[in-house]
Order: structure tokens, then C-alpha cells, then sequence
């Protein structure tokens, strides 16, 4: 597997790129790697909002077809149960349960005290990055389960209210961590300082790029603060400069891991190699890891000579020494040509625009829009065809809080969907069944409209659905429906 992503990225780069050879010099390059669909939208179901229990104007699913039965029509249209007792009268028409979900929804779904960010972001995030649930919701209108009709808006809801992941499942991966307080002001300047993060850039960018390439998304919490907001990633599309010289990066060096750069003078390696070294202390302190062996030694080591230090010196005044050993030491070595890009190394600088999956309004019906973007700034460092560093451009408040994904459910066996010991996985499972065996709602809508086609304008294809629409429609609709259509049946 021994840089496999960028051997994909190559292959991409003949695809994508506009005629620019992909080993030439400072040009611009184009990567890109997307989902084969765009994630469903639902709302993320804020916990103190409790909206699948509350009861729900029938408007809407009045006129789900002119075809139905008129006491069923009549029902349907002054049915006011909430999505969660709808979901329960399904499963007892459709597949015999006696359990309820409800009950069990309103201990974990609603928390009238919760901040008003709190909710399902995260069950949205995956489920709808399910290529099964997405297939589902693109071909169908909404469900009518005997008498009970479930809007394709509500089966979004159910989704991501039943599909369980988290901090729970044992196939979780995760890269950082959640920021669970408000970010002293000089942790933002040393993240700034030396472009460090508990989200690695480079990490990050490898994670996006497998992922998409083979047809998987990932997820990310795009807000540095205490709340989280998740989203799902479906979609990454990157311009870069390519950068084959220290000379030619003289411009990017103080933004440039030090890991990058070599030189044959002993002295100046040394002091390369002790630039390292402090930069991945203040690493380690950034992501909460106390290192006070190395600090010692790295505060004794950093040259005494330059008296920058009174006393015993802090995070951020070691991130100050830093940049500015950059600025009076590097920088001038590499103009005169005393440093150069180690062995085997080269230096990309990458603008990434993300397409996020958007959160929208409870029980939204229709297909997903694509107006949610992140774009992030960074620097890689690559050796040998793998990203080893880098080195975040965009401002500490604005990266990636945490990124991670989960195992993708296979939906076409909901036996073992039931077996697994997440929450709501019988649910989950149930509501997989009544998409199989409810009536779509996308089928009556169909056979409405060809019952508007004149009869003698019928093709004999419309005239062969129209009887399968029939024939399986039968109990739901009007009586006299298949004596005044019996015309377009007769062989």
C-alpha cells in the first residue's frame, strides 16, 4: 500500500487536470475524489426540540393520491399522530410488532434543557453517507403502510434518528478531538504560530482523498468550539503549487515544517534537527501532552546566546523563538543556498474545498442541494510520494475540530442489523423492512398521472404499467377504480 493515495491521485490528476504535466514546476494541479451521490438532508434533530413526538398538521399528505380509496383518503388526511406513534402503527400493520419505539425515543431524544446545538448531527453525518439509505430515499415519495403514510421529509427523520453510531461503536475512527472549552487566546496564537493542530493537515487530506476514492465519505465537525456541528463530507476538490527546491519555496519556508529542509553543514543541521524537535513539542502541548523532558532540554539547547528567554519561558514564548529562528536563520540560509529540501522530499501547497451535506428544517421533503462548502489552506510535506507534515494556513478557529467515520452499514441484511448491540439497530432494521414492503407513495403519484394520458393516446408500454400499478394498488384504491379502467386491461 506504500503511497497508494497519491498513485490514486496521479491517476485522478490525467483525469482532472487541464494539460499540465503533474511534475511541472510551480504550476497549478488539480485533485478532486467524490461520492457517487450527494448525502440526504434532514434536520440534526435537536434534542430540547423533541419535533418526532409532536403532533403533526396532516396538510400534505391529504392529497397523497386521487386514486385512494376515499375512507382511507379521509383518514389520511385528518391523521395528526407524530412521525414516532406513525413509525409504531406501521410496524404493527406491516410487520406484526407489538413493541413500541416511542417510549423509548423520548428518553433518549428529547432533553428540554439541552443547549440548542446538541442533537443528531453525528447519526445524520453517517447514515446519510450510506450509499443503502440514500438509494432508498432517491426512489421513493414516502411510504403508505396500511393506513399510516410516512412523507419522504419523515423518512429522513427516522434515518437519523434510528441510525446509532458514536463514541459506542466499535469501528469508530476518529482523528483529534473534541474542543470542550473556549480556546485561550494564546493557544490560538501558537496553533498560528507554528500551523499545528490536533487535525494534522496532511492526516486530514490522506483521510479525505482514501475515503472518497474508494466511495466512502467522512465526517467532520467544521466549528473549533465547544459546540459541535457535524457534517458529512462527500466531496473534495484541491488546486496546488508544487514546490521541487528550497529556493523555489523561499517565499512559503516560514510556513514550512522544518522536517522538509537538510543541509551538509553539520552546525546548520543541528540546529535544523533542534527546530524539529521544538516544533513537535509545541505539538505535543497543543494537543494537552506535557512533555517535560524534552522542554527542559529544548529550552537549555535554544541557543542561550540570543538571550530570549528571562526565565523560564511558556508554550507560546517557545512558539516565538520559533518563529523567529525561522525568520533570522532559515530564511536567510535558504536564500543562500546553505539549506535545501531533504532527500526525496517535495513541497505541495494545497487550497481544499470540502462539499458538506447540509442540515435543513424537520422532515424536509425533495433531493439534496449542494450550497455547503468548507475551504482550507495548509502545506504538505511529502516524502517518497507519502505526507509526512504540514502546516495549517487557516486560522486555528476556522479548521476541523475533529474528523472521523464509521463502518458502513450493509442495509440488504437487516438480520444482522437486529443482532448488533447499538442502540435502536431493531428499529433501524424495521424501518429497512417497510421500505421494501409498504406501498411507495411514488407509485400511486404514477399511476395518477397516467390515468391523465387519454386513453387512445396510451402506448402499449403505459398500458402494461398501468395494469401492474393496479394489480399491486388494489386494496388502497377506489372500488370502482378497476370497473371504469378495465379497458386499458383487456388483452
Amino acid at each position: 500500500m506504500k503511497s497508494s493515495i497519491y498513485r490514486n491521485a496521479i491517476t485522478l490528476l490525467m483525469v482532472f487536470s487541464t494539460g499540465v504535466a503533474f511534475a511541472a514546476q510551480n504550476l497549478q494541479s488539480h485533485l478532486e475524489a467524490k461520492l457517487s451521490f450527494v448525502p440526504y438532508e434532514s434536520s440534526y434533530l435537536a434534542s430540547r426540540d423533541g419535533r418526532i413526538f409532536e403532533r403533526v398538521s396532516s396538510r400534505g399528505r391529504g392529497l397523497v393520491s386521487n386514486s385512494l380509496e376515499p375512507g382511507l383518503h379521509k383518514f389520511i388526511h385528518s391523521d395528526e399522530r407524530s412521525v414516532a406513534a406513525r413509525f409504531d402503527a406501521s410496524r404493527q400493520l406491516v410487520l406484526g410488532s407489538s413493541d413500541l419505539i416511542e417510549p423509548r425515543l423520548r428518553v433518549t431524544h428529547f432533553k428540554p434543557d439541552a443547549p440548542y446545538w446538541e442533537g443528531f448531527c453525528h447519526q445524520w453525518s453517517m447514515a446519510s453517507l450510506n450509499p443503502g439509505v440514500n438509494e432508498i430515499l432517491s426512489r421513493s415519495d414516502g411510504l403508505l403502510c396500511g393506513n399510516t403514510v410516512l412523507t419522504q421529509g419523515e423518512l429522513k427523520e427516522l434515518f437519523t434518528a434510528f441510525y446509532a453510531t458514536g463514541s459506542d461503536s466499535p469501528h469508530l475512527s476518529i482523528i483529534g478531538g473534541r474542543l470542550s472549552h473556549k480556546t485561550p487566546m494564546k493557544w490560538n496564537k501558537l496553533r498560528r504560530l507554528v500551523g499545528a493542530d490536533d487535525v494534522p493537515a496532511h492526516r486530514l487530506h490522506t483521510a479525505l482523498y482514501e475515503r472518497l476514492l474508494n466511495n466512502k465519505g467522512i465526517v467532520l465537525d467544521g466549528s473549533a468550539s465547544p459546540d459541535v456541528w457535524n457534517f458529512p463530507v462527500y466531496k473534495a476538490a484541491s488546486d496546488f503549487e508544487r514546490y521541487d527546491s528550497a529556493f523555489e519555496l523561499r517565499d512559503l519556508a516560514r510556513v514550512t515544517p522544518p522536517t522538509a529542509f537538510f543541509s551538509d553543514d553539520d552546525k546548520i543541521q543541528k540546529r535544523l534537527m533542534n527546530l524539529q524537535s521544538l516544533r513537535g513539542l509545541l505539538e505535543k502541548a497543543n494537543n494537552g501532552i506535557a512533555d517535560q523532558e524534552t522542554y527542559r532540554r529544548l529550552v537549555k539547547e535554544f541557543d542561550p546566546a540570543t538571550s530570549l528567554f528571562a526565565s523560564a519561558p511558556t508554550y507560546l514564548n517557545l512558539a516565538k523563538a520559533y518563529a523567529k529562528a525561522v525568520k533570522r536563520e532559515l530564511l536567510p540560509w535558504i536564500e543562500e543556498g546553505k539549506v535545501r529540501l531533504a532527500p526525496g522530499h517535495i513541497i505541495k501547497r494545497f487550497k481544499t474545498k470540502l462539499h458538506l451535506g447540509k442540515e435543513v428544517s424537520f422532515a424536509v421533503e425533495g433531493p439534496p442541494s449542494e450550497t455547503n462548502f468548507r475551504i482550507y489552506d495548509y502545506v504538505l510535506v511529502e516524502k517518497d510520494g507519502v505526507a509526512v507534515d504540514s502546516w495549517w494556513l487557516t486560522k486555528p478557529n476556522s479548521r476541523p475540530d475533529y474528523v472521523w467515520y464509521d463502518r458502513e452499514l450493509d442495509l440488504s441484511d437487516t438480520e444482522s442489523i437486529r443482532k448488533e448491540s447499538l442502540p435502536y439497530r431493531d428499529a433501524l432494521a424495521d424501518l429497512v423492512e417497510l421500505t421494501r414492503k409498504c406501498i411507495d407513495l411514488r407509485e400511486l403519484r404514477e399511476l395518477d398521472r397516467l390515468l391523465l394520458i387519454p386513453t387512445a393516446a396510451l402506448t402499449p408500454e403505459q398500458i402494461l404499467r398501468l395494469r401492474e400499478l393496479t394489480l399491486k394498488l388494489s386494496p388502497v384504491l377506489k372500488p370502482s377504480f378497476s370497473a371504469n379502467s378495465s379497458s386499458f386491461f383487456s388483452s
